[in-house]
C-alpha cells in the first residue's frame, strides 16, 4: 500500500480545484474560532475567582461559535453552488 500512496496523492492533487483563500476566509475560518477558544481557555482558568463573568463569557463565546459555524456552512454551500458547472449534455431540469 505504501507504493500506491504517492500515486493516489498525485491523482487527488490533480483533481483538486485551485482555491486561494481570501482575507474573509482566514478571518471566519481561522482567526475568529481561535480567538473564541482562547477566550474559553482564559474563562476556564479564571473560573474559580470570577464565576459569574466566566459564565457570561462562556455563553457569549458559545453563541459566537454557533454564529461562525452557521456563517461558514452557508459560505461553503454558496461556494459549492457557484462552482458547480453542469455538463453540456445535461439539460436544466424544471422546478417542481
Amino acid at each position: 500500500m505504501s507504493n500506491a500512496s504517492p500515486l493516489l496523492e498525485n491523482w487527488a492533487n490533480r483533481n483538486r480545484s485551485r482555491y486561494i483563500p481570501a482575507a474573509e476566509d482566514w478571518i471566519w475560518n481561522a482567526l475568529l474560532p481561535t480567538l473564541c477558544y482562547l477566550v474559553l481557555l482564559i474563562a476556564g482558568i479564571s473560573a474559580p475567582w470570577h464565576a459569574p463573568a466566566t459564565l457570561y463569557a462562556t455563553a457569549g463565546v458559545s453563541l459566537l461559535l454557533l454564529f461562525i459555524g452557521t456563517h461558514n456552512a452557508r459560505d461553503i454551500a454558496v461556494w459549492f453552488t457557484a462552482q458547480r458547472q453542469p455538463k453540456s449534455s445535461e439539460a436544466p431540469k424544471p422546478p417542481l
